[in-house]
């Protein structure tokens, strides 16, 4: 008998019930749990990805607009006013 067997087996005499024994090892289901929370990871990263690319095609497009408005006033008014 190794020395925590006789341990447990004076604890389990004092107390009257048994020791439960706790493996130092991880849960099965622990592997699952952290392979979903990388996949919610890289779901995340790749929607604020798209967000992001959403955004800067936004504001090119907003700011190609804003040229071709400026460009339309310009040449009305060298229209109107014949400069």
């Amino acid at each position: 008998m190794t020395r925590v067997e006789i341990i447990q087996q004076a604890v389990r005499n004092f107390i009257g019930g048994e020791i439960k024994q706790h493996f130092a090892l991880l849960d099965p289901n622990d592997a699952l749990k952290v392979g979903q929370r990388q996949v919610n990871a890289v779901k995340v990263h790749q929607q604020r990805l798209m967000q992001a690319f959403t955004d800067i095609q936004e504001k090119l497009d907003n700011g190609r607009s804003q040229t071709r408005v400026n460009r339309r006033n310009r040449l009305v008014r060298e229209i109107t006013f014949g400069s």
